[in-house]
C-alpha cells in the first residue's frame, strides 16, 4: 500500500487497518461515551473493499466521507456490514465500482447490486450511475433520493411511474390550491 496521509478532522480520530485497507474512525457524535464509531476516511489499493463492523467490540454505525477525500479508483466491489445504519458519501469516491453488497441481516440498508437503498427500498442512498454506468433505471419503489446525494447522482433515466406520480401529485397540489382560494372583486 502506498503511503497516503489521512487528515484527521477531530483529535479523537485514529487509523484502523482492516482486511488490507486503512480506515479513519472517530467516536460517533461529539461525546465519547456513545460507544459507537463512524468511518470518515478510507485508503486502499484493493479491488474489494470490506467495511469493518466493529472496533474493539464497539459497533461502527456510520459512514460519512466528505468531498475532500481522495477517490478510491481501484475499488470494484464494496461490502457494507449490518452495523452500518447511516451513510453519507459522494458517488465520486468510487468511479470504477461495479458491485455493492449489503449484509443480509442489515436492518437499515438493502441493495440490488447496483444501488444502495434504505431497507424498505423507498430511499435511494447511492447509485453506480456516476461511476461506470451510462444510465440506470430507478425502481418504482423509490420515493426519495437522499437530499445530500441528489446533486451527486447523475441518474439519467427514471422509472416512468415515479415521474408520473410526482407530476400528478404536483398538479393536484396546484389545482387544490387554486380551488381553496376565494377571489373577491
Amino acid at each position: 500500500m502506498k503511503d497516503e496521509v489521512i487528515v484527521l478532522s477531530r483529535n479523537e480520530s485514529f487509523t484502523y487497518e482492516y482486511q488490507g485497507s486503512r480506515f479513519r474512525l472517530e467516536p460517533r457524535g461529539w461525546y465519547p461515551r456513545e460507544n459507537e464509531y463512524e468511518i470518515t476516511g478510507i485508503v486502499t489499493e484493493s479491488e474489494k473493499l470490506y467495511l469493518p463492523d466493529t472496533y474493539n467490540g464497539k459497533p461502527i454505525t456510520r459512514w460519512d466521507m466528505q468531498e475532500k477525500e481522495t477517490p478510491l479508483a481501484t475499488v470494484r466491489f464494496l461490502f457494507v456490514p449490518a452495523s452500518i445504519a447511516d451513510i453519507t458519501i459522494s458517488n465520486r469516491f468510487f468511479p470504477n465500482l461495479e458491485r455493492i453488497e449489503v449484509a443480509s441481516d442489515s436492518p437499515k440498508l438493502s441493495t440490488d447490486g447496483q444501488m444502495l437503498f434504505s431497507a424498505d427500498g423507498k430511499e435511494l442512498l447511492y447509485s453506480l450511475a456516476a461511476g461506470n454506468q451510462e444510465r440506470v433505471v430507478v425502481p418504482n419503489t423509490v420515493r426519495k433520493i437522499a437530499k445530500e446525494r441528489s446533486d451527486m447522482l447523475r441518474v439519467q433515466i427514471f422509472h416512468l411511474k415515479i415521474l408520473m406520480y410526482l407530476w400528478r401529485r404536483m398538479l393536484l397540489i396546484r389545482v387544490n390550491g387554486l380551488r381553496s382560494r376565494k377571489i373577491t372583486v
